[in-house]
């Protein structure tokens, strides 16, 4: 609404999922004109079998499945979790997710959180989206002062908290703030 009121260009465009106004982009092919390629390999999580090899581990997210080069037939694949240091990709058949990490859950702690106004005082009651147009959820979120890192309680169950992906909370359309899920 307020990108029309201030006569931006995009403002009828649907919402980022990669670099923000910058337009389409193949965030592969963006990353490989900075970031020199280095291949490795891709790992079944629930076997530890080698199933294929990838770029780059730095290419891919967290919950991605689009782009992994695996023509085993047992896909579609999701990566689980990346190991930089070693350059290894480690995925998960959809069907075993929900036997992996990505069952339902209550709770969540974030980090590195940050606050679009000043830091509320807590405990806070808001919504909670955990991944790009997922619906948001009722939420309390505490604060843990030793460690600096927060603690949400979801009023309901919410699949596939996945460390490394952000939590956004919201009051109705003001986004509040944000973190990391660890």
């Amino acid at each position: 609404k307020l990108a029309k009121k201030f006569g931006l260009l995009n403002h009828d465009k649907k919402d980022s999922q990669g670099v923000c106004f910058v337009g389409q982009l193949n965030m592969k092919e963006f990353l490989k004109n900075y970031i020199k390629s280095k291949p490795g390999k891709i790992i079944l999580t629930e076997t530890a079998q080698t199933i294929g090899r990838h770029d780059g581990a730095y290419y891919y997210t967290i919950g991605q499945r689009h782009g992994l080069d695996i023509k085993d037939g047992g896909g579609p694949y999701y990566v689980m979790y990346k190991d930089i240091k070693k350059n290894i990709l480690y995925v998960a058949a959809a069907k075993q997710i929900s036997r992996l990490r990505l069952d339902l859950s209550r709770q969540a702690k974030i980090e590195k959180t940050n606050w679009i106004a000043e830091k509320p005082k807590f405990p806070i009651s808001c919504q909670v989206k955990i991944r790009y147009r997922s619906k948001s959820t009722p939420a309390v979120i505490t604060q843990n002062t030793k460690n600096k890192t927060l603690l949400i309680k979801f009023k309901k169950p919410v699949r596939a908290l996945t460390p490394g992906q952000s939590a956004v909370f919201y009051r109705g359309d003001i986004v509040l703030g944000g973190g990391i899920l660890i």
